[in-house]
């Protein structure tokens, strides 16, 4: 994937709004349309967010060095928009992913 730091802070920024307006419309759109409770769906919330984490997750061996530093600095800065769960399941992987591309680029 194309495109640097200021790219990846952009795509932290877009994940973050989305998964916002995505979360409300789950827990307090959804449901009273389809007639189930709100606390139904709160799980269908989180199912659908460790899903698109994991979509993520996959994607991330192709974006370079410079994006997902720009990424990071992005989820950094955003984290108060985030689950306090899932803020921390991001930046982890997402800092793991970094370690192993530095580590390729120096040692080979």
């Amino acid at each position: 994937m194309a495109g640097g730091i200021k790219h990846g802070f952009r795509r932290a920024a877009a994940v973050a709004g989305t998964g916002i307006v995505g979360y409300y419309l789950i827990t307090r759109v959804i449901p009273p349309l389809l007639g189930i409770t709100s606390q139904m769906g709160y799980i269908v919330a989180y199912l659908v967010a460790i899903v698109s984490l994991y979509s993520l997750f996959l994607k991330m061996n192709y974006w370079s060095t410079g994006y997902l530093m720009g990424w990071i600095i992005g989820l950094y800065f955003l984290r108060g928009l985030f689950e306090s769960w899932e803020w921390s399941i991001h930046m982890l992987i997402s800092i793991l992913y970094l370690a192993k591309k530095l580590k390729r680029k120096i040692f080979g």
